[in-house]
C-alpha cells in the first residue's frame, strides 16, 4: 500500500498509525510518499515507487472555501486540475494494468461538500436570507 500526500509529517503519522493497526493483513507494507500528486513530478515520484495498482483512491480535497463568484481564473484552474485532470492522469496511468490483471477499482473523492453543504462555503447572501 502506498499513501501519498503533500504534508510529509502528517502523512508519516497516518502511515505509522495504519502500520500499527492489528487488523492489517499479514505482510502488508505501508509506504508513505510525500509528493504533490497534482504535478507531473509528484506523479513520477509515486510511480517510481510502484506502478501496478489494483486500487486507486484519489482525494484532492475540493476547491478552496469561499464564494465561488470571487475566485479568479487561477483558483478555478487549480481546482479543475486537482479534482478532475489529476484523477484522469492517474486513471490513464493505471487502468490498462488493471484490465490486464482482470481486476481494479478506482474511487475519486473530490469533496465531502458534494454530499452535505459545508457552512464555511455557504454563499454569504444565502446565509443572510436563511
Amino acid at each position: 500500500m502506498v499513501m501519498v500526500a503533500r504534508g510529509a509529517e502528517a502523512l508519516e503519522a497516518a502511515a505509522a498509525a495504519l502500520r500499527a493497526e492489528s487488523g492489517l493483513p499479514a505482510g502488508t507494507q505501508v509506504q508513505a510518499v510525500a509528493a504533490d500528486i497534482t504535478t507531473v513530478e509528484g506523479r513520477e515520484r509515486v510511480f517510481a515507487v510502484r506502478r501496478d495498482w489494483d486500487i486507486v483512491v484519489t482525494n484532492a480535497g475540493g476547491p478552496p472555501p469561499g464564494d465561488f463568484r470571487e475566485w479568479d481564473r487561477d483558483a478555478w484552474i487549480k481546482a479543475v486540475d486537482a479534482n478532475m485532470l489529476t484523477p484522469i492522469e492517474l486513471i490513464k496511468a493505471t487502468v490498462d494494468g488493471m484490465a490486464a490483471r482482470g481486476f481494479g477499482r478506482i474511487v475519486n473523492i473530490t469533496s465531502s461538500a458534494v454530499k452535505a453543504p459545508i457552512d464555511i462555503w455557504a454563499c454569504p447572501t444565502a446565509r443572510a436570507a436563511a
